[in-house]
């Protein structure tokens, strides 16, 4: 993926869809797949976050 840099120094990665985001834990998850590294203790307490914070949305969509 080509990597560009954001304001204040971030890596932007460009998606197959076109667009430009940040580089974030799941694309650094999919880098060292094959690494055979665990997954350290910070890793899995953001991936806890973004999944509640996730089902959360979906409750909040599903009432309207």
């Amino acid at each position: 993926m080509p990597v560009k840099k954001a304001k204040g120094g971030k890596k932007m990665i460009k998606r197959k869809d076109g667009s430009y985001s940040r580089r974030g834990l799941w694309d650094n998850i999919r880098a060292n797949k094959g690494s055979g590294k665990k997954p350290t203790k910070a890793m899995l307490k953001q991936e806890k976050k973004i999944k509640a914070k996730t089902k959360k949305k979906r409750a909040a969509k599903k009432k309207k």
